[in-house]
C-alpha cells in the first residue's frame, strides 16, 4: 500500500521533485517497475503535475509490446491509483516513511554482503545507519532548518577566524573557519607542502588538533618539514642539538598532529577518521589524488565530485580543510597565478573553496607571491610576497 501511497504523491510535481533520487524502479515490487519508469520519463519531459489517466497513456506509449498479460496488470495498478487517496499534510510522512524503508533495504544488503564474504566495505554500511538514526530525527536527508536567533549570526560576524593566518598574512586575511575549504596549489617544487607544513606548524603553536594527510611525498619526510617550522631550526642547528631537537618536537608537537600517508586512500575514508578522533583542521597533500567513488566520464568532473565531497566533509565534521593541488602549465614561471590556472579543473575546484591561495615565484628565486584569488573570508583578493626559507620551512 505504501508503494502506491508513494507514487499518489509523486504524480504532484513539487513532490516528485523532492524525492526523484528515490523513485528507481529497483525499490519498488516488480510489477509496478515500469510504472515508476513511465512516472519519472513524464515528469522529466513535462511540466505540470500528472493525473492517473496521464500515467495510462504515457505508459501504453512507452511499452507498446508488453505481453497481454503484463500490460493487464500495468493497467489494474494504474487504475487502483484512482482510489488511492493521501492526505496532502500526510505526503512529507509517507515520504519519508518509504525513504527509511528503503535505507533500512540498502543496510540489510549491505550487510548481507559482508556476512557471506560478498563484500567488506563496512564504510558504506556505517554511513548508511548514520543517514537513518540522524533523518528519524530531522525528518530530511538533505537539510535541517535554521531555528536559533540572528544574534548567533551577529556573534559569528563580529568575531574574528578561530583558525588564524601566521602574521606576515594577518594583515591582509584573518584566517579560516571551522567548515571553510580552502585551496593551495603551485607548479612543481615551488613550496606548496613546505607552505602547507609551515601552516600546520603554526596551528600546532596555537594547540589546534591536525591531521596531515600525504600521498605526494613521504610523511616522514613532511614531519620533518613541520617540526623544522615548529621549532625554526636549520638542518645543521637539527643535526647539532638533536636532543633538544627531539624534546621540543615531542612537547609542542606529539599532542597536537597526526601524520597519514595515504596512497589510495578515499575521502570516505579521511571522512571516517575525522569521526573518530578530535580534529580541528585538515591537510591534504594532495587532494587531487584520493579516491572518490563514483562514474565519471571525464577527470575534472570526478575532481568536482572530490571537492564537493570535500566541502562537505568539512561541514559535517565542523572542521576547517586545506586542500593542496597542482597549478596547470599556463602557471609555470609566472609570479602571479590565479584560480583559472588550477590543473584538471574547469571551475568544479574554484566553486567549491571559500579561499583559494596560489603561490607563483617571485624575481629573486627565495621569495614566493602568495596570492589570494578566491576569498570569502573578508574580500582581499590581492597578492602578498614572503620570504621563503627552505631550510627551516618558513615563510615571512
Amino acid at each position: 500500500m505504501i508503494d502506491r501511497s508513494v507514487l499518489v504523491a509523486c504524480l504532484t510535481k513539487e513532490n516528485y521533485n523532492r524525492v526523484s533520487s528515490l523513485i528507481k524502479k529497483e525499490y519498488f515490487p516488480k510489477e509496478v517497475a515500469t510504472i515508476v519508469e513511465t512516472l519519472s520519463y513524464l515528469h522529466s519531459t513535462y511540466e505540470g503535475d500528472l493525473t492517473a489517466d496521464d500515467i495510462l497513456l504515457g505508459h501504453q506509449a512507452k511499452y507498446p509490446a508488453l505481453p497481454e498479460a503484463t500490460a493487464n496488470k500495468a493497467v489494474k495498478e494504474i487504475e487502483r491509483l484512482r482510489s488511492t487517496k493521501v492526505n496532502e499534510e500526510l505526503v512529507a510522512d509517507v515520504l519519508h516513511a518509504f525513504w527509511k524503508r528503503t535505507k533500512a533495504k540498502e543496510i540489510g544488503e549491505q550487510a548481507l554482503d559482508i556476512f557471506v564474504g560478498k563484500s567488506n566495505n563496512t564504510n558504506a554500511l556505517f554511513n548508511c545507519v548514520e543517514e537513518l538514526k540522524d533523518n528519524d530525527i530531522k525528518q530530511s536527508q538533505t537539510y535541517s532548518v535554521l531555528s536559533d536567533d540572528i544574534e548567533t549570526s551577529l556573534d559569528e560576524f563580529e568575531r574574528d577566524p578561530e583558525f588564524p593566518f601566521p602574521t606576515s598574512l594577518r594583515d591582509y586575511v584573518p584566517g579560516i573557519d571551522r567548515q571553510n575549504l580552502g585551496v593551495i596549489f603551485a607548479r612543481p617544487e615551488i613550496g606548496k607542502t613546505s607552505f602547507s607544513a609551515w601552516l600546520a606548524g603554526w596551528y600546532v603553536k596555537n594547540k589546534f588538533k591536525v591531521a596531515y594527510w600525504g600521498n605526494e611525498e613521504p610523511v616522514k619526510k613532511t614531519r620533518m618539514r613541520v617540526a623544522k617550522s615548529i621549532t625554526e631550526m636549520s638542518k645543521l642547528e637539527v643535526l647539532t642539538n638533536k636532543d633538544s631537537f627531539i624534546d621540543q618536537y615531542k612537547e609542542l608537537a606529539v599532542p597536537y598532529i597526526s601524520f597519514m600517508d595515504c596512497v589510495g586512500t578515499s575521502i570516505q575514508e579521511i571522512e571516517d577518521y575525522c569521526i573518530r578522533n578530535e580534529v580541528d583542521i585538515v591537510i591534504i597533500d594532495q587532494l587531487d589524488k584520493i579516491r572518490v567513488d563514483g562514474e565519471f566520464s571525464r577527470g575534472d568532473e570526478r575532481l568536482k565530485e572530490l571537492y564537493c565531497r570535500s566541502r562537505e566533509l568539512a561541514k559535517r565534521n565542523n572542521v576547517a580543510l586545506w586542500a593542496v593541488s597542482q597549478a596547470s602549465y599556463e602557471a609555470h614561471g609566472r609570479e602571479t597565478i590565479d584560480y583559472s590556472m588550477l590543473d584538471g579543473s574547469k571551475t568544479g575546484k574554484a566553486g567549491e573553496a571559500d579561499i583559494i591561495i596560489g603561490i607563483g615565484i617571485a624575481e629573486h628565486e627565495e621569495f614566493r607571491t602568495i596570492k589570494f584569488s578566491k576569498n570569502k573570508i573578508n574580500g582581499f583578493h590581492g597578492s602578498v610576497v614572503l620570504r621563503r626559507d627552505g631550510d627551516r620551512d618558513i615563510f615571512s
